[in-house]
């Protein structure tokens, strides 16, 4: 479940923000993965492989909601579209 949450959370990131936001969603995801894996006493390589599999997924996300941008803008547009009031 953490896995789509980080995947998800990506690709909310990728279709609003920059690259840069990346840096800082890292450095907190890493922070609390590491935390959560201390505190309920996982083993060292667990918690690196639960940390970097997570940062992997929020990063892939972030990619599917780049790639999302354009045809998501498309299809935001066409939905909102207003006919012509020409006779």
């Amino acid at each position: 479940m953490l896995h789509l949450a980080a995947c998800a959370l990506g690709a909310f990131l990728g279709l609003h923000f920059n690259v840069l936001i990346l840096l800082p969603v890292t450095i907190i995801g890493v922070a609390l993965l590491g935390a959560f894996a201390a505190s309920s006493g996982q083993s060292l390589s667990y918690g690196l492989v639960m940390t970097a599999t997570n940062v992997f997924l929020c990063q892939a996300g972030y990619m599917l909601g780049l790639t999302a941008r354009a045809p998501l803008a498309q299809v935001l547009h066409r939905l909102n579209y207003n006919r012509s009031k020409q006779v």
